[in-house]
């Protein structure tokens, strides 16, 4: 018996693609388009753009697109440099991308490869077209194997269904719009679609044509979809990252996310410029955070305190709630951010007194809070004054990324560790002081840089640091090296009547404080580190190569910076010559730390005496942003020094 025909989808025929030309040159706020199922397509070419950097990251093969945007911009600005200048930075471009040592070296013949080299030396003599050969190799790359490979990719095919889909539900609003002088009349008297209240609202607000109208809903439409995409991609990498301190940036996202869905059922007529800025700053953010994941670094950034791109992360992530909250505030149906409910009590008396709203405070909508406010307000509200030292300890536990304000959500991970806000014998800022006294507190550090800071010490050695990996709030952990010279660790919770000290093996004991859980294991706890390492300038701990070089880019010559090397346990140091970026590997022997490109040097017992003796390549520390800098107060300092005992430890 014939089995009836199932239908298949059908499938699309896609026609007149773009060329490359139309996305190299200045693509914000251009479009083009194509033929898909004999219908065109209207395409962003900035969106286009991103897709196609996106599938060059995949296939391995992004160095050709940012050696021909380097080239390019070369040759535009190569006739205003100084002859310095434009040495240098055709160096650069020579040692990033041509040269045989180049980590991201692009397909050039020997050769050209050959003539670059001796053509940069004379910087006398380099114009505005002395890479032009290169150019030239690189463009053929792209057009003749990269493009016509990303157009037959799956990526491409899906972006174009997509905006397929969308075009169809664009006739439907068309449609609607099409009765929109009919709908003034009768929502009048009540009757009336939602899309045709929008477009009343429209008319009646900008005094736009009805034309102009059709569009303008049409596109805000596609501006929220396109938005609330990006907004879900970023949680969704965020989340995905599994980072200790994601949640600091999940919660604005999320709030961001909820309010475009919300204005989007709502069909709220929201100002166009506003809406551009929005997708501009999440487009941003999502490049951002997408170039790390596919560099497969992103958990690694968020969790390294010193990071600079964890701070440009935080960044994206304020300026992308700021432009929402501006839009939220500007839309003709304006609503509350969605609630938020923060896990830590004692926070919640504080936050809602001074910063919940003025109609209804039990609506804690504000997320972020100039730093300024905050310790005025904090300082008011525990009846205290803060020094300017405490508020530098405050700033670098609260706002390490330097952007003047305050995250609720950090504030309660803070609370977490220093809480209650408030008790009958004292308050968090009290805590704060207090752990910061202890010499074997060091505050935020990775598992990775304790590890290596703790590497090849005597066994009992040990510290203690923020432990924001751990689920329990107030969570901390105090690590130490066993009598085998292991790395070992204990997870110290916080309680309403003291701290719990867990092993390894999920056995634990309850203390007073942590400091006398410190005391009460002396046997285990033999003698705190003593290094001030981690709050150095020219520390930057857990970062790459990658990161280190693009800190130190355009900076003079003899800047240096420190970071941790995890695969190979050591430090490294990274510094400027001549507008180059060198690396070195410090190792570590029975004698000390030695640099490991200096086949003659000798060994250094610690990592100053090393900086010292290279003096005169190391001169400049590049200050990272994220250093605990203590402003000292003349007027208390010197009577603190007779009241205020640091808090010692039985050797």
């Amino acid at each position: 018996m014939p089995q009836p025909e199932t239908a298949s989808p059908p499938q699309l025929t896609l026609d007149n693609p773009p060329r490359l030309d139309e996305i190299l040159g200045d693509v914000s706020g251009r479009t083009t388009s194509v033929l898909c199922n004999d219908k065109r397509v209207l395409i962003r070419l900035e969106e286009l753009y991103d897709l196609f950097v996106i599938f060059l990251r995949r296939t391995f093969s992004v160095e050709n697109l940012d050696c021909y945007r380097e080239l390019i911009s070369f040759q535009s600005a190569a006739g205003e440099m100084t002859t310095e200048e434009r040495g240098k930075r055709a160096k650069l471009i020579y040692d990033t991308f041509i040269s045989s040592d180049a980590e991201t070296q692009v397909n050039v013949d020997s050769e050209t490869r050959k003539s670059m080299s001796a053509r940069i030396l004379d910087a006398e003599n380099l114009k505005s077209d002395a890479f032009n050969e290169v150019s030239a190799a690189v463009l053929n790359l792209l057009t003749m194997d990269s493009f016509p490979k990303f157009i037959k990719s799956v990526e491409y095919r899906q972006y174009i269904e997509e905006l397929y889909k969308q075009a169809l539900k664009e006739k439907d609003y068309r449609e609607t719009a099409a009765y929109g002088k009919e709908i003034t009349h009768r929502s009048s008297s009540g009757s009336g679609t939602d899309q045709g209240l929008s477009i009343l609202k429209i008319l009646r607000g900008s005094r736009k044509s009805l034309p102009e109208v059709e569009r303008l809903t049409t596109q805000h439409e596609v501006d929220l979809l396109q938005c609330k995409e990006k907004c879900n991609r970023i949680l969704k990498m965020l989340r995905e990252a599994d980072a200790d301190c994601s949640e600091e940036y999940t919660v604005a996202m999320t709030s961001v996310y909820n309010g475009l869905d919300m204005l989007e059922r709502l069909k709220a007529g929201v100002p166009d410029h506003l809406l551009k800025d929005l997708r501009l700053a999440i487009r941003d953010y999502h490049m951002f955070v997408d170039n790390l994941q596919s560099s497969g670094v992103l958990a690694s950034v968020l969790n390294t305190y010193r990071s600079t791109y964890r701070m440009k992360i935080t960044s994206y992530n304020l300026n992308a709630y700021r432009k929402y909250q501006t839009l939220n505030d500007e839309s003709e149906d304006s609503n509350d951010s969605p609630l938020y409910s923060p896990t830590s009590a004692s926070s919640i008396g504080f936050w809602k007194l001074y910063f919940g709203t003025q109609i209804e405070l039990t609506r804690l909508t504000q997320l972020y809070i100039n730093w300024k406010s905050f310790v005025h307000s904090l300082a008011e509200f525990l009846n205290i004054t803060i020094r300017p030292d405490i508020e530098s300890i405050l700033k670098f536990l609260l706002d390490n990324s330097n952007l003047d304000v305050v995250n609720r959500t950090v504030f309660e991970s803070f609370l977490h560790f220093f809480g209650p806000i408030r008790t009958s014998n004292g308050n968090c800022v009290e805590q704060v002081k207090g752990m910061f006294q202890c010499k074997w507190f060091y505050g935020y550090l990775s598992k990775n840089e304790a590890a290596l800071l703790l590497a090849d010490t005597w066994p009992g050695t040990f510290l203690c640091r923020i432990s924001k990996g751990q689920t329990t709030p107030g969570a901390m952990e105090i690590n130490y090296t066993d009598s085998k010279k292991r790395f070992c660790q204990f997870f110290v919770s916080s309680t309403m009547d003291g701290v719990i000290l867990t092993d390894s093996h999920g056995k634990e004991k309850r203390y007073t404080n942590i400091t006398e859980a410190i005391r009460s294991n002396g046997d285990i706890f033999k003698n705190s580190l003593l290094t001030t390492i981690p709050f150095e300038s020219w520390f930057w701990g857990d970062i790459s190569l990658q990161e280190a070089a693009d800190s130190l880019l355009g900076q003079p010559d003899k800047t240096f910076l420190i970071r941790t090397v995890i695969e190979s346990t050591s430090f490294a140091v990274t510094w400027v010559v001549e507008g180059r970026i060198k690396n070195s590997l410090i190792k570590r022997d029975s004698k000390g730390w030695q640099l490991a490109s200096d086949e003659n040097g000798k060994s250094y017992t610690d990592l100053y005496s090393l900086i010292v003796h290279y003096r005169k390549t190391l001169q400049k520390p590049f200050v990272s942003p994220a250093s605990l800098i203590l402003v000292s107060d003349p007027k208390t300092e010197k009577s603190e020094s007779k009241s205020e005992q640091k808090i010692e430890l039985p050797a």
